[in-house]
């Protein structure tokens, strides 16, 4: 056997092939995978967003209700006396007793809806 061939090596050129397919579709799976986790963290992040501003607005809402109700309050003088259940009777007007009625249904509502979406926050 002649010496001079003894130092070269013959490549195997199906190897190097497969071996740069392997690079070439590794880095591929790898952009397609990062580029999937980026479109499922912007549709999550979208989404505790639009939950985040639904608690929001059902929180501004019950918090005028009550704010209403604060007013009444305030208006007939009850803040001024010691509650007793029976000892003291509130006496209303008529438009009153049907504001506070809509403002009952107004709170038990809302705070459903809030209680709700606190709950899709959490």
């Amino acid at each position: 056997m002649d010496n001079s061939h003894r130092d070269l090596i013959d490549p195997d050129l199906f190897s190097i092939g497969l071996g740069l397919f392997s690079i070439i579709a590794s880095g591929a799976a790898f952009l397609e995978t990062r580029r999937q986790r980026e479109n499922a963290e912007r549709v999550n992040r979208e989404r505790f967003r639009g939950v985040w501003y639904n608690a929001r607005r059902s929180l501004i809402y019950f918090k005028r209700t009550t704010d209403e109700f604060e007013t009444y309050i305030f208006e007939g003088g009850y803040g001024r006396r010691q509650f007793h259940i029976g000892a003291v009777r509130l006496m209303v007007e008529a438009n009153q007793h049907q504001a506070m009625r809509r403002m009952h249904g107004q709170a038990m509502t809302t705070s459903q809806r809030l209680a709700d979406d606190l709950d899709d926050l959490s």
